[in-house]
Order: C-alpha cells, then structure tokens, then sequence
C-alpha cells in the first residue's frame, strides 16, 4: 500500500499529511509504511489511502491499531466489510472485534495541528478547560459509536457471541496529548484521579466522582457509562494520547542533520509520582549535530504499544478475558467491587505522555 504518494489536489491535503512528506520524516515514513504492511482497503479505489492523505488521524490512528494487534500476536480477516478489525488471538484462538473512533475537534473549535510549542502558549493553557473539552469530545464519541452498535454492528454475524472493544483517540485541540487517561476515566467510570501538592508540597493523590461534565451551551453530559448496564454491549475501550506522530518518530531512525528532543513522562512506581526526562535523538555519526547537543545524544525510542491501555466493562454482557493481554505492555484498567476502586496493571516505567520537537539545522530538510 502506497501511503505517501498524493492522490488529491496539495490544497486537500492534510496538514498531517504534508508534513509527513517533508525529507526529515522520511523514516517515519519508512515507519508508518511497515505498520501498513498486511492491511487491506477493503472498499478498493485507494479509499483508505485517500483518507489518510486528507483526513490523516482517523486513517493514521487504525494502521496503528493494526500495528498494535500484529505486535501482541493477533491476525485480522479483512473479508469482513465491518466492524474495522475481527481479530483472532493466535495462540488462545479468541475471536474479537475492534471498531475504531476518534474525537474530533468542533466545527467551532481549533484543529489539534494549531499548536505553537513555545513557554508563552503552554503558560496560557487552562487545564481543566482542556480536561472538559477532551472528556466532552470522547462522550460524543463513544456514544456515537456505542449507538451504531445497537443499530448496525449488533446484526453482523462476525460480530455476535464476540467481545467487542472500541477503540478510541482524542485528537481534539491543541496540546491534547496531555490529556493522558484522566477524560477517559471520567467517560467510563465517572472518576477523576490526579496529583495534588498538599500545602507543606508532598504530592498527593486525589480521587473525585463525576455524574456529568457541562458543554459551552449549557448541556450536561452524563458520565460513568460503564457504572451500569448502558453500555453493556461493549466490551471495553482501547485508548492511547500517545499513538500519534511521534510515536512513528520515536520508533524511527534519526535523520542526519535532525535534532529531536524529547519530553518524556513514565511513572517511577506503579501509578505512583511520574517522573519527567528529558532526552535528545540524532544521528550519533553526525559530528555537527552532537556538537550542537553537546555530545548529549541519547538514542531514545519506544514500543509499539508504550501507552495503549485498555479498559473493561465490568457490565459487559461478552467481557473480553483480562489474561489475552497480559505481559504485552498494554496497561489495563478494570473495576474492583470489593474495593468500590479502579484497578490498573501498570507497571513501573509506563509511559504516561511524550512531547517532541523536531529541529532542522541543515536546509532542504523541510518542505518538499
């Protein structure tokens, strides 16, 4: 499958897109091309090829769901026109579904690409409001897709008797990859967790409980869908902030002449106090960009599923087994109800978030 040649006009282009043809990416591109390999367009006529080109995140967020599914030893029957993975556990033999969404900007809100990496723009960013959008547009989301279930999906019948799992990813604003899961605990169970500072400075952590989140018009928007049987027909929730461009970078080879440093939050401990570093990737051969990070170079990178969590219905009419996914690196989240408390298997170095700047220091490295 031929990703990178442009099918459309350079007007219909995603900005994503253009990017991505820019020569410093050229082995994200080699990247992204092996995440691809097996996948079948399945409405023919380039169609999937043609949205990735100029929708980008929600054709870029399946190949890695694709990806994802290869890595932890899952083949994909593509004879299937939906949902957009039946999957099969090569070892286990469970037979499993996967429908993909993503949470979109607003018709009135700004694309997720309008983003300026600088202190001045992070200084202005209003935390909670972004944790209302991002908890907001991943309700819409998953209700969406939970009523195309009801009306289509359930019918299928490659889809009865089989766990069912949406997938989903928010590309909703600027920043949103520092959402992490926090929206989504909302969505799922109606619960907020974060870390505090008490007054002497010790972190603490803190746990609330949420019926439902406003809109900007006034509306509310109930919360803990899976508190109950409302969703029962799902199974659960694949979700990653971290599934996105640099991802394909931190997996990718640097490009001579290319400096990228990268932000790195992982936990220190099982979900305890996360600790940041921060590192700087380059073409260790390049005398002229060590020099230029003064001999700094780290050669960072990550695997394929760093930062894909699942989360199960405790109401699920078809629970999807927790042990099919242990040991891959997938963290997952489920409901304790002897404990009255949310469950999570991360394990101590989990990635939590990653942000990354790319710098050009020779020319013609980017545009096209």
């Amino acid at each position: 499958m031929d990703l990178f040649t442009p099918l459309v006009s350079e007007r219909r282009l995603h900005h994503n897109f253009r990017n991505m043809l820019c020569p410093m990416y050229e082995n994200s591109r080699n990247t992204l091309a092996k995440w691809a390999d097996g996948f079948i367009d399945r409405d023919g006529n380039n169609k999937f090829v043609t949205e990735f080109q100029t929708a980008f995140n929600s054709a870029f967020w399946e190949l890695y769901l694709h990806a994802s599914l290869k890595q932890v030893g899952c083949s994909v029957d593509f004879s299937f026109h939906a949902p957009d993975f039946v999957a099969t556990h090569t070892e286990t033999g469970l037979q499993f579904c996967v429908e993909a969404t993503t949470a979109n900007h607003a018709a009135s809100g700004t694309p997720e690409w309008e983003r300026v990496l600088t202190p001045e723009a992070i200084a202005k960013l209003d935390l909670p409001q972004m944790l209302t959008l991002a908890t907001v547009r991943l309700a819409n989301a998953i209700s969406s897709k939970h009523a195309k279930f009801k009306t289509s999906y359930a019918a299928l019948p490659q889809v009865q008797s089989k766990p069912f799992l949406l997938a989903a990813a928010p590309f909703d604003q600027p920043f949103f990859t520092w959402q992490c899961v926090r929206p989504l605990t909302r969505v799922l169970y109606g619960v907020d967790r974060f870390l505090d500072q008490d007054e002497d400075g010790t972190v603490a952590h803190r746990i609330s409980w949420l019926e439902s989140v406003r809109k900007t018009n006034g509306a509310d928007v109930p919360l803990g869908v899976f508190t109950d049987g409302r969703m029962e027909e799902l199974s659960g929730v694949l979700f990653s902030s971290t599934a996105t461009t640099g991802k394909v970078a931190a997996m990718s080879a640097p490009i001579a002449g290319v400096v990228s440093v990268y932000t790195v939050m992982r936990y220190s401990s099982r979900w305890m106090t996360p600790t940041v570093t921060k590192y700087i990737k380059a073409d260790a051969s390049d005398a002229d960009v060590v020099a230029m990070a003064g001999g700094q170079v780290l050669d960072y990178t990550e695997s394929l599923v760093e930062g894909l969590h699942l989360f199960h219905n405790p109401h699920a009419r078809i629970p999807f087994p927790r042990d099919q996914l242990a040991g891959t690196g997938i963290v997952q989240h489920w409901w304790d109800f002897e404990e009255g408390t949310l469950v999570d298997d991360a394990h101590q170095g989990a990635l939590v978030n990653r942000q990354v700047m790319h710098m050009a220091i020779r020319p013609g490295l980017v545009g096209r």
